[in-house]
């Protein structure tokens, strides 16, 4: 088995959106069995001389950290996505490069999170990241169960700007985004907009740099498969391309479900798709999916609703969150890489698995899922319609409660319709299935003690 290579980024600004907003999406992929639940932090001052403990290292606190949503690998402080108050939102790339580890310090998912907690704009959270990477380095492992690590490229969006950075090490280069960008695991800027210092000499020093000097040729390993990185990049630039503006989050909720000339696994397969699904020759899966539609000009409690989902896109059902004075119900930071009954992700996951075993029943599963989302969709504009007008008059607290509302009805209803896809899609999963993918997840789920009423989950 290959390594579970991490995640898609991608971003597209007012200029092609049709409400002049940025709307932010990214797919988390990891090993599969380790849960990545939603988790809530409220906003805190913190005493001078205050430390915060991420992964690996200690670090000073600040003052103020802001309120944040994160999804969040089970194991780990930092998140793979996230969102803070202000609409800044974060999504992060696992990078080969020439540059050495750290044998401790931060890692990509710590770093997401210290930029949100700090930072209001877009730019002051480049300017986190930059400097965090330029004091304390990467290094330290980023799988539960092996021992990998890796730099990372992230893109930072906040309602009106975007910018992909793009680090080796200590060093980074950043790239304002124009109208649109993706990004994956590989670095992709040549020419950047701002760099750290001796980026150029360290490179002609070491006899990686060329003339005109690029900054991914001089220091992306070459020792590593671009494959399976480049096919998906390839994938997601050219739905970008392809898409009429004026762009809106159903356009960036069908990238991250895109499977391109292919749906589900049936058989081992080496290269990825977007909407990345386990299969015997590649253990990596879409964990969870964030869609974070920003809009300026709104009032904060409705500058960004943030669509999330569990697990592959294609077989979710993305809800609505608010992240600035709402909330979210404590059970979605529920999971761990053990199955539990108690757990969203796991519910999620589990209907998934027996979909993925048995490719057939697909088509329905994703007819019901998708009956739900549009419904949500619609009670949601609703929903943000009812609460501007509040806030017009000065009811921003029931607004708040109103945004809760929804973001509690819509997770009771999803878990309730997975729960209940789950048992009615059994004996169907069980007479259609196909035993390459079920072996597959039967070897799979007995590591996790995942439980089904489902054949190839028992």
């Amino acid at each position: 088995m290959g390594h579970p290579f991490s995640c898609d980024t991608s971003v597209v600004l007012g200029s092609v959106t049709a409400d002049g907003s940025t709307i932010f999406a990214k797919n988390s992929d990891r090993a599969v069995n380790e849960a990545q639940p939603l988790i809530h932090l409220p906003r805190k001052s913190h005493p001078a001389g205050m430390t915060v403990r991420c992964q690996y290292i200690e670090i000073p606190q600040v003052a103020q950290t802001w309120e944040v949503i994160g999804s969040r690998p089970c194991w780990l402080w930092g998140f793979e996505i996230g969102i803070n108050e202000w609409g800044v939102t974060i999504g992060n790339e696992a990078v080969m490069t020439r540059e050495p580890f750290e044998v401790k310090a931060l890692i990509g998912m710590d770093i997401i999170r210290l930029a949100l907690e700090r930072s209001t704009t877009a730019e002051e959270a480049t300017t986190v990241i930059t400097e965090l990477i330029d004091r304390y380095g990467q290094g330290g492992s980023c799988e539960e169960f092996a021992n990998r690590t890796y730099h990372n490229s992230f893109i930072v969006a906040d309602p009106t700007a975007a910018v992909i950075v793009e680090t080796a090490g200590h060093r980074w280069v950043t790239k304002r985004v124009i109208d649109r960008a993706a990004i994956g695991n590989l670095l992709t800027i040549d020419s950047p907009d701002t760099s750290s210092a001796g980026l150029i000499d360290n490179a002609r020093s070491n006899g990686w740099a060329s003339e005109p000097f690029s900054f991914s040729g001089a220091y992306i390993d070459p020792e590593f498969d671009l494959a399976p990185r480049t096919c998906r990049l390839d994938r997601a630039r050219q739905i970008l391309k392809g898409q009429a503006s004026p762009v809106r989050v159903t356009d960036m909720i069908a990238l991250l479900s895109d499977h391109g000339d292919r749906d589900l696994p049936v058989q081992p397969e080496p290269l990825p798709t977007l909407c990345m699904h386990a299969n015997p020759m590649y253990p990596g899966e879409t964990a969870a999916a964030m869609v974070a539609h920003l809009r300026p000009d709104r009032p904060r409690e409705l500058t960004a609703t943030v669509w999330t989902a569990f697990g592959s896109p294609c077989l979710s059902i993305f809800r609505p969150v608010y992240p600035f004075g709402v909330g979210l119900p404590v059970e979605l930071d529920l999971g761990t890489s053990t199955y539990t009954v108690q757990s969203p992700w796991w519910a999620f996951e589990r209907l998934q698995r027996m979909v993925a075993a048995s490719p057939a029943i697909a088509t329905s599963v994703r007819s019901e899922l998708s009956e739900l989302q549009i419904a949500f969709f619609i009670e949601a504009e609703e929903v943000e319609s009812q609460a501007s007008q509040l806030i017009e008059r000065g009811q921003n607290a029931d607004a708040r409660a109103l945004l809760r509302a929804i973001v509690n009805d819509t997770t009771e209803r999803s878990l309730a319709l997975i729960t209940d896809l789950t048992t009615r899609y059994a004996n169907d999963a069980g007479a259609n299935e196909n035993p390459i993918m079920g072996q597959f997840w039967r070897e799979v789920n007995e590591k996790a003690g995942v439980i089904s009423p489902g054949f190839a989950i028992r």
